[in-house]
Parts: structure tokens; C-alpha cells; sequence
């Protein structure tokens, strides 16, 4: 049992308001993470004093302004989007498609599309440098997309279909965080269009408001480098984990197991000490 001071404090509580990561996570360590919903004399817990420290450091946890993307859309003029991808359960392909795109779906295995090269090179210069590498041939050049950024077939066709039309088709997982976390991989991994990748984000963003979303905003978090998040997205993220963890343990109590789909407690410090690192 931790030591508690006159008003109940142990050196949880002291190390949450000041904002001392690196005891906390030593703790984590130590196996302390029920601790952190131990509340003091004045029903403060660890995880509530921490969220408090990040408020006062200015941190918003509201949504960032939509921008408009219609300048986005191609003009009404332009036929470009007929040549547009076709789902992958059509009998009819696009014409004149010279590439397939091949997606390891995690649910319906490899799944082809047909695409068109010079479309897809002139948006991402990534693609660009994939697509002349391919050795021309008798046969159609096959891109198989790295299945460490996507296993979603719908995911990996609304992406690519983005690139013929300016538009995000996400109906099917627009409210399904861990497929848009996919999309913004996918277009941070090949460099899609920036439309596309603020698109993806926002739509991402404004999914994780809710206790079930403290393991996937840990993720978003960790990964911040990678995906290029700016700087308010990332406080705005920090902020938004640290009040789900501050609701959480103000009704939780504390000898009460917690939720096995929750992010470990470790995880979500390493995501705050990365969004720190990012945003100073």
C-alpha cells in the first residue's frame, strides 16, 4: 500500500500535477496502474490531476475546425472520375486500366482493382517512383500496397478513387476509427494528395470522443511522427486521452478491474510523452 500524505496524496497524485511523466511510467512499471484511480481527500486521482496539468497548459480538447474541401472536387466538366476504380465486385473495369492495385484485406483476403498508371503516379510522388520501377512487360504491372498501412479493400478504394474524383467516398467507414486510421496511413505512407490526408484526419478526430477510443488514440498518438500530425492535432489528441482517462477513473472504483480493450497504462504515457516531444 502506497504511502498517503494529510490529505491523501501519495506520490502519484503529486507526480500527475506536476506533469512527471517518467515517474508515472516508472510506476506503470512497478505495477501500480490501479493507484491511478485512487482519488485523495479531495476526490482527486492521479489521472484527473494529470488531465488537469494539460489544461492549464492551454491544450484544447475540441475538434479543430473542418475546412471546406469542395475546391477539392473536380469541376463538373471533367469526365476524369468515369475512369474511376471500380468496386472490386464489378464485372466491369474501367477502360483503358493498364494496373491492378492488389489489397490483402484482412477479412476477404487479396482483393484486385484496376487502375490506371499515369493517374495514380501524377497524385502521389511515391507512387510515381513505384510505378517506374515496375519492368514493363506482356503482363499488367501489379501494385500490391503494403498491408503494415492498409487491409481494407474499401479503405484502399476510396483512397485511390480520391485520385480520379477530389472526393472522399468513406460511407462504409466513416464512423469506424480504425479504418480511418488506415486511410491516413495509407495516404501518409504513398504521399496522397494533402486534401485527402486532412480529409482522413478530421474524420478521425472527431470519432474518438468516446471511453471505448483510449486504446486508438493512444495509437494515433505514438504514431504522431509518422503521420505528420500538426501540432494542435496532437495536443488536441493528448487533451481529448487524458479526459477520457479522468472520466473514467472519477467513475470507476478504484479495486475494480479494468477494461481489457482499454489501452495499457504504459501506452498511454509514452502517447502523451510523444505528443509533448512533438508540440515543444
Amino acid at each position: 500500500q502506497l504511502h498517503r500524505d494529510v490529505k491523501g496524496r501519495s506520490f502519484l497524485h503529486v507526480a500527475a500535477s506536476s506533469g512527471n511523466l517518467i515517474v508515472l511510467r516508472i510506476a506503470i512499471a512497478a505495477d501500480l496502474e490501479a493507484a491511478f484511480d485512487v482519488p485523495d481527500a479531495a476526490g482527486w486521482s492521479p489521472w484527473m490531476l494529470l488531465e488537469h496539468h494539460f489544461s492549464e497548459l492551454k491544450w484544447t480538447n475540441e475538434l479543430p475546425l473542418q475546412k471546406d474541401h469542395s475546391a477539392c472536387e473536380m469541376p463538373s466538366w471533367c469526365s476524369l472520375s468515369l475512369l474511376q476504380l471500380a468496386d472490386a465486385r464489378s464485372q466491369d473495369p474501367p477502360p483503358a486500366w493498364d494496373l491492378k492495385v492488389e489489397v490483402d484485406d484482412e477479412k476477404e483476403g487479396l482483393t484486385t482493382f484496376q487502375a490506371h498508371r499515369v493517374i495514380l503516379a501524377a497524385c502521389s510522388p511515391e507512387l510515381n517512383r513505384i510505378l517506374r520501377g515496375l519492368r514493363p512487360g506482356k503482363d499488367t504491372a501489379v501494385l500490391q500496397l503494403d498491408p503494415d498501412l492498409c487491409r481494407r479493400s474499401d479503405v484502399a478504394l476510396a483512397a485511390l478513387r480520391f485520385c480520379y474524383t477530389g472526393q472522399l467516398e468513406a460511407s462504409s467507414f466513416r464512423s469506424d476509427p480504425k479504418a480511418l486510421l488506415q486511410l491516413l496511413r495509407l495516404g501518409r505512407g504513398y504521399c496522397l494528395p494533402s486534401p485527402l490526408l486532412r480529409q482522413s484526419s478530421e474524420l478521425l478526430f472527431a470519432t474518438l470522443r468516446s471511453q471505448e477510443s483510449t486504446d486508438i488514440l493512444s495509437d494515433v498518438l505514438v504514431e504522431a511522427p509518422q503521420l505528420q500530425l500538426t501540432v494542435e492535432d496532437r495536443r488536441f489528441l493528448a487533451r481529448t486521452l487524458l479526459k477520457l482517462c479522468a472520466v473514467r477513473s472519477s467513475r470507476r472504483h478504484p479495486q475494480s478491474p479494468s477494461n481489457s480493450s482499454e489501452a495499457p497504462a504504459a501506452r498511454r504515457l509514452r502517447a502523451l510523452e510523444v505528443a509533448l516531444e512533438e508540440a515543444d
